[in-house]
């Protein structure tokens, strides 16, 4: 139950950890490649690449969600990979069940949180 986020999770932080923006130079988002501008995901791996290198205030103003969601991806991880460390199956319980209403309202804040830091990126002239 445990492995497969703990893997995922896992596989991010290291890859953000061994590659530097200096080997990632160029552009692979096909949304920059044809306008120029960048997309609403543009700057999360750069941000994650910064992160793990110990550059928040670059990252923070470069791509200000991706700091969250590296705090989420490293929480995600450390719990999974804490449960099968430790051997224990960790479950949910009933105060934590996730309501449709719940997801979608997570969805719809999670898409607000998008545009408004791709608007950020947009108004910083990160085009």
């Amino acid at each position: 139950q445990h492995l497969p986020l703990a893997f995922i999770t896992g596989a991010v932080l290291l890859l953000s950890r061994v590659l530097t923006s200096a080997r990632t130079s160029f552009y692979l988002c096909p949304f920059r490649r044809l306008t120029g501008c960048p997309c609403p995901t543009c700057g999360f791996s750069r941000a994650f690449m910064a992160m793990a290198h110990g550059h928040w205030a670059y990252a923070l103003d470069d791509c200000p969600l991706a700091v969250p969601v590296f705090g989420l991806t490293l929480a995600v991880f450390l719990w999974n990979a804490g449960a099968l460390a430790l051997g224990v199956r960790v479950r949910r319980g009933p105060g934590l069940a996730l309501s449709g209403a719940f997801i979608l309202w997570m969805a719809a804040i999670g898409l607000a949180a998008m545009l408004l830091n791709w608007g950020y990126r947009l108004a910083m002239g990160r085009c």
